[in-house]
Parts: C-alpha cells; structure tokens; sequence
C-alpha cells in the first residue's frame, strides 16, 4: 500500500534524478519532433537543414535510423567520407541490423572502392540476423558487386 510517507519519499529520490531521467518521455517527443522534421526537410531538398534536425535527435537518443538518415543528407552534399563516418557508426551501435552495412557499402561504391564495399558486404552477410529486408538487400548486393 502506498502511504503518504511513501510518496514523499519516492518524490524526494524523484528529485535527485538527473533532469533527462526525470523527462526521458519529453526527450523523446522532442527526437522524434527532429527526426520528422529532419525528414521533412530532406524531401524538400534542404539536406543542411536536415543534418542540423538530425544532429539535434542523435544528440538526444542516437539510433541506426537517425545515423542512418543523416548519412544519407552527406551522401546527397556528396561528402562521402562523411557518410561513410555515419554508416560506421550504425554499424557499432547495432552490429546486427543491415541498415549501417548497406549505407556504407553504397557509399564506397560512389566512392569507386569496390574491393571494399565488397568486404563490408561480406562482414555484414555475417553479422545480419538472416531475416528481414535489410538481409534480403545486402544478399542481393553482394554478388553483383562481386562481378565487378
């Protein structure tokens, strides 16, 4: 039973609580706010707007996606490299998702290295549960990228 004591108290330790604890609720709403903004702003073609609202999600709650997205922004400015960074870091946030192998395979083909988006491929065809559409993509990839 919950006594009054006992809500006190819970409000005392509530007050100790690091502020994006205490609003984790707001801190997504506000992601997600950024993110369809970020999206918005990438069909209208504005890409720098877009990598601002998508910087300002992944400052609050990084994922694949949102790494995703904003490699995506890179790879329209044509900063690669850049993109590529992001890819990356799909990959280590989330090892079995395909998402961050597909971006950064494509993205070595852009940047004429065959041999290594071939690799990522590969290592991805490992790390990938096998179910899935980002699965069913990278199997496809990678033997045409293999006659090349």
């Amino acid at each position: 039973m919950c006594t009054a004591h006992h809500t006190a108290d819970l409000h005392k330790a509530a007050s100790r609580l690091p502020p994006r604890v205490l609003y984790s609720h707001s801190t997504t709403i506000n992601m997600n706010n950024f993110q369809d903004q970020g999206r918005a702003a990438y069909k209208r073609g504005d890409y720098k707007k877009a990598i601002e609202l998508f910087d300002r999600a992944i400052g609050r709650a990084p994922s694949v996606q949102l790494l995703d997205n904003r490699a995506a922004c890179y790879e329209k400015l044509n900063e690669l490299s850049t993109a590529l960074k992001d890819a990356k870091k799909a990959i280590q946030l989330h090892r079995e998702d395909a998402t961050g192998y597909l971006r950064a395979g494509r993205v070595l083909v852009k940047m004429e290295k065959q041999s290594v988006a071939l690799e990522i491929y590969t290592h991805g065809l490992k790390c990938v549960k096998h179910v899935g559409q980002g699965y069913e993509v990278s199997h496809t990839a990678y033997p045409l990228l293999y006659k090349l």
